[in-house]
């Protein structure tokens, strides 16, 4: 079935290109706004695309479009308020909000993050490696998530994770590092949770509040909200993620009841409001000497690099196109913002159908799109 997705992806990337370059020998390019239409709708007929999409210019949407629905039993139509989780595109808004307390003044990023957080276990460990993957400690989202399952007596340890005790659980585990500090690259979910501890300490505010105090709020980022307890029920426009099953069936693939994730991920957005985060990125939210740092590829004790700076993944799309960017994989929900600084096209996918492996690919697919529609201008 994977293979089949991803064949019926490559497809409908080769059926648009072709019909990219026969209008463009005809001397009557479509107009930029059916290019994308047609795409999209030829891609949820295949039924992979379910979701919202968005792709601007030089910070000027140029096709906002969605498909299918909000994957509730009413199959209610998406559109362009609608929120999703984004997974672990949150993790670009928790590292700025390091790097906006780094700006302040109120830490250092090559503070140890112990200075900080007393308890935390590993005292070699720097903000920055935490914020780049290079920290080496173990990444626990599993053991930590596993208290929720009954134990012996049939009851669970707790009855909801937040991530608010993740340092005293690392603590307690006392699990050794799996590298020095700054050997290796690994992807790790915990030390984004223990960055969000970080700005709870350091700031004086709940993570969320001052993600909505600092970030959201000024820059007019109205439909994005942390998933927590207390806000469960406060975000507005919410699409529920699901997967497919043969005769148009699905099964429920949304949330998990009494798991919050912040910091590595947990918030719900929308791609009007994501194009505000990047607006706002490209016009120097932060200052130069921050910005370089947290786009520039990590660079390890052995002097190899790997291409993650802050909370921004550095990799080309699947075409070797360079691009700044971050994807977002929790549950059913996939999701997807990338910039390309070059050409100056950013391209946002909010989905929420768990059988959807297309994202990657689309992402080049739809910059070619915008990239072309410039030329017919």
């Amino acid at each position: 079935m994977k293979k089949f997705r991803l064949r019926v992806a490559a497809l409908l990337s080769g059926v648009m290109l072709s019909i990219l370059a026969t209008t463009s020998v005809q001397g009557q390019p479509l107009a930029t706004a059916d290019v994308f239409r047609d795409w999209l709708s030829q891609c949820h007929a295949a039924r992979v695309c379910n979701g919202v999409y968005l792709v601007a210019r030089e910070g000027q949407p140029v096709f906002i479009g969605t498909a299918g629905d909000g994957g509730d039993a009413a199959r209610t139509a998406l559109t362009t308020d609608s929120a999703f989780d984004i997974g672990s595109i949150s993790k670009q808004m928790t590292a700025v909000a390091v790097l906006k307390l780094a700006e302040d003044g109120r830490l250092s990023v090559d503070d140890k993050v112990a200075l900080h957080l007393p308890d935390f276990p590993y005292a070699g460990v720097t903000i920055a490696q935490l914020l780049s993957h290079s920290s080496g400690i173990p990444d626990v989202l599993g053991e930590y998530a596993a208290r929720l399952r009954p134990g012996p007596d049939g009851q669970p340890a707790v009855t909801l994770i937040d991530g608010t005790d993740i340092v005293p659980f690392l603590a307690a585990l006392a699990k050794p590092a799996e590298n020095a500090p700054g050997e290796t690259y690994a992807y790790n979910n915990t030390g984004y949770m223990v960055l969000a501890s970080l700005v709870e300490a350091v700031s004086g505010q709940p993570f969320g509040d001052y993600l909505q105090t600092a970030l959201f709020q000024p820059l007019g980022m109205n439909h994005t909200l942390l998933r927590t307890p207390g806000t469960e029920l406060a975000i507005r426009n919410r699409v529920e993620a699901y997967q497919p099953r043969p005769n148009d069936e699905r099964r429920p693939y949304d949330q998990i009841p009494g798991v919050y994730i912040r910091g590595g991920g947990g918030l719900y957005s929308t791609v009007i409001d994501l194009l505000a985060w990047q607006n706002a990125l490209d016009r120097h939210l932060l200052p130069a000497e921050l910005w370089h740092r947290a786009t520039t590829p990590v660079r390890l004790s052995d002097g190899s690099t790997a291409p993650y700076g802050f909370g921004f993944n550095l990799k080309p799309d699947v075409e070797g196109a360079a691009r700044i960017s971050h994807a977002g994989h929790w549950r059913g929900f996939k999701a997807d913002l990338s910039s390309y600084p070059a050409s100056r096209i950013v391209v946002i996918q909010l989905t929420n159908n768990g059988g959807d492996d297309s994202v990657d690919a689309n992402t080049a697919v739809l910059r070619h799109l915008a990239e072309d529609r410039a030329v017919d201008r």
